[in-house]
């Protein structure tokens, strides 16, 4: 698709991420394996949804009113638990799967066997959300550490997500969406991959912009980020502000390519997350006999933490 598409193919309209020739040494020196990588960019989620509350609540989150931990975050901008943790709250309690639905999700397609490929991971969280003209300074950035003064939140600066780029298989392919919350200017979207060329020479980190320079963008109402086996665009998530990332043919390892794997991949380097995520398997067949989201082929796991 990229090789098809006139402005994609053409290299002036890819720049190197951070606008370094050399990101290679940042990207590569991240998280050990797939598997941290991801809870890396699960940290930014939660800290966008975190911002986006307090934003709504028209709390500064650098000022002196804002919390001073995550918990207390939790407690005041979210819900409030005893001691803003989730292992306070009876598991049972439907507000776990309400908000991680609404909030927090994590998609898998593609693969489901190292005979068929790789999997995509799909992250959708209705956080802060940033301007497209804003992506430079946010997701494509490798060092700006927009986050350092506000206590309240975990990736003090913006490294976790490009972590993952180096186990998008060979092209590094990471598609990126998002508008900002308050629901001003459109969507704005790039893709992020390696280089292609000389396979011996340093990687490079690139994504892509218009012909003048400027981030993509497009309006719409709403986006259904998730896709079902059969086409069909699946119901059951979607968004009208917040961020899409979606990881292609990624490596979280071949022992993790099973809904259960996959899962387990999230939570072994997950030792406690502050907010509940939703996981969704949309590499299922339909099967009719079967009741809400598995009759259209969605397995889905109950919000991370148990």
């Amino acid at each position: 698709m990229v090789a098809a598409t006139d402005l994609m193919a053409d290299p002036s309209n890819w720049r190197p991420l951070d606008g370094r020739e050399t990101n290679f040494n940042v990207t590569s020196n991240q998280a050990s394996d797939g598997g941290k990588a991801l809870t890396e960019l699960m940290t930014n989620m939660v800290d966008a949804v975190l911002l986006k509350h307090a934003y709504l609540k028209r709390i500064d989150p650098k000022s002196q009113n804002a919390p001073k931990t995550m918990y207390e975050a939790v407690d005041r901008l979210v819900k409030k638990l005893r001691g803003g943790k989730l292992v306070n709250l009876d598991p049972r309690d439907p507000w776990l799967r309400d908000f991680a639905q609404k909030n927090l999700v994590i998609g898998i397609s593609g693969a489901k066997s190292k005979s068929e490929g790789l999997p995509s991971y799909t992250f959708i969280d209705n956080g802060e959300g940033q301007h497209a003209d804003a992506f430079e300074t946010t997701f494509l950035s490798l060092s700006a550490g927009n986050k350092k003064s506000i206590p309240f939140v975990q990736g003090k600066f913006n490294m976790g997500s490009s972590g993952v780029l180096r186990y998008c298989g060979r092209r590094w392919y990471k598609l990126i969406l998002s508008r900002r919350f308050d629901g001003t200017g459109p969507w704005g979207w790039t893709l992020v991959r390696r280089r292609p060329g000389n396979r011996d020479a340093m990687p490079v980190a690139e994504y892509f912009v218009r012909p003048d320079g400027t981030i993509p963008r497009f309006e719409a109402d709403h986006l259904y980020p998730l896709g079902l086996v059969d086409g069909r665009r699946y119901e059951g998530v979607h968004l009208s502000t917040g961020t899409v990332i979606k990881l292609f043919d990624y490596q979280v390892g071949s022992k993790f390519l099973s809904f259960k794997g996959s899962r387990d991949a999230l939570n072994e380097n997950l030792v406690e997350t502050i907010l509940p995520f939703r996981i969704l398997d949309v590499r299922q067949k339909a099967d009719p006999k079967r009741g809400g989201d598995r009759a259209l082929g969605v397995d889905a796991a109950s919000p991370i933490p148990d």
